[in-house]
């Protein structure tokens, strides 16, 4: 299906203008994108079995699942932007969204429409790297050789039906063949600039809590300006008042003035737990728990190969691979595929109900320290958790 077919069939259910300048400037410049995998308006249920649905999904075979939304600050129209009800809400699909499998990528109005080209490279590299991935790959020709199978197998009354529907299946999915074995690697600049445009990404779902933190500190700081403008008047006031100046005892400050500078201290440290997202030092320190205390950084998890230790590092993304034996959930840690020094969680299926409902929610750009034996897949990290007291999340 190209661009124009997809268009003339979809465009109805576009939800905004800037979803249509989505399709337009972002989606129809993607090289050897397959508009047939596209999928406007994509419904599906939260946790709690709420209907929701997705602005775009981009799904190729089973292991290709990209979640797209196109964001605007004021969808209510109120004027002030996302209401705590309207964070709450969008946490919990992207949390949804996350825990079935998807890369969520959000992209705000305005980049669509002022910075299409950073939206298209962002997206491109990223199905580029999916692509990459040799299961990916096995296991669209092992669905295309069971269909296949189905289509000799089709019962004479509904074979012109039926291998109707195969045939296209089986032409679609040839079609994804076709451009994954086709696709041109990653360079090692193209996956710099990946991990840097997937940081950023991850930066989205601490947002809401940085303005607040910013709203609070500014209060703070002001309510203390204003205190002090004060006493350096009365001060000043009575140094004129007299020739020789009577010694005043050191006084306190006003209890306002004491809870700013407090609250601005809080919030302070609460920003300076938060941008370690970016850089942790090689000890980290900021989760509170007895094991954590020397824990070592994630990028340092392969030094430590065969050994029990104490990482700290930020989730970056959290996967569930029902399509793989023992059904495990992924959480990466540090950074995500295609990078080579991420570390790796692993929960298999008959031990993820005791870390549940905590890996349904949202649990990127959270910190987390873990505590296991550490052990090398395809030249990987990896900790494999059995109980959530492995685990502390910040």
């Amino acid at each position: 299906m190209n661009f124009e077919e997809w268009l003339a069939k979809n465009e109805k259910q576009l939800g905004s203008p800037y979803e249509k300048i989505f399709v337009i400037k972002v989606l129809a410049n993607i090289v050897d994108i397959d508009f047939a995998a596209i999928r406007p308006q994509f419904g599906f249920k939260d946790t709690d079995g709420k209907a929701r649905y997705c602005d775009f999904v981009l799904q190729e075979g089973k292991t290709v699942k990209i979640a797209i939304e196109i964001d605007g600050y004021d969808k209510r129209g109120s004027g002030s932007g996302m209401s705590r009800e309207d964070f709450v809400d969008w946490q919990r699909r992207q949390a949804a969204l996350v825990s079935q499998g998807w890369r969520v990528l959000r992209f705000a109005n305005t980049d669509v429409r002022d910075h299409p080209e950073l939206c298209r490279q962002h997206l491109e590299l990223l199905l580029r790297g999916e692509r990459e991935n040799s299961t990916h790959i096995n296991d669209l020709k092992e669905t295309i050789r069971q269909l296949i199978v189905q289509l000799d197998k089709a019962e004479h009354e509904f074979a012109t039906r039926v291998e109707k529907i195969l045939t296209e299946q089986v032409k679609v999915l040839q079609n994804q063949l076709g451009a994954c074995t086709g696709t041109r690697p990653l360079a090692p600049d193209e996956v710099v600039v990946l991990q840097q445009l997937n940081a950023a990404q991850s930066e989205i779902g601490i947002l809401q809590e940085e303005n607040s933190v910013m709203k609070t500190t500014i209060w703070a700081f002001t309510a203390l300006l204003a205190v002090m403008i004060v006493t350096f008047a009365f001060k000043m006031g009575a140094m004129n008042s007299t020739e020789t100046p009577i010694p005043q005892p050191q006084t306190a400050l006003p209890v306002i003035a004491q809870q700013a500078v407090e609250v601005s201290h809080v919030e302070s440290e609460k920003q300076k737990v938060t941008k370690t997202q970016d850089v942790l030092p090689a000890k980290a320190k900021s989760v509170s728990n007895v094991f954590c205390k020397n824990s070592v950084n994630w990028s340092h998890a392969k030094q430590y190969t065969g050994k029990k230790v104490a990482i700290q590092g930020p989730i970056v993304r959290v996967t569930q691979r029902q399509d793989v034996q023992g059904s495990p959930t992924w959480i990466e840690i540090g950074a995500a595929y295609p990078s080579e020094s991420r570390l790796i969680l692993v929960i298999w299926d008959d031990y993820r109900s005791a870390f549940e409902p905590v890996i349904s929610s949202q649990l990127q750009s959270r910190l987390v320290c873990v505590k296991g034996i550490v052990k090398l897949y395809r030249q990987l990290p990896q900790i494999e958790l059995q109980s959530p007291e492995q685990w502390v999340l910040k």
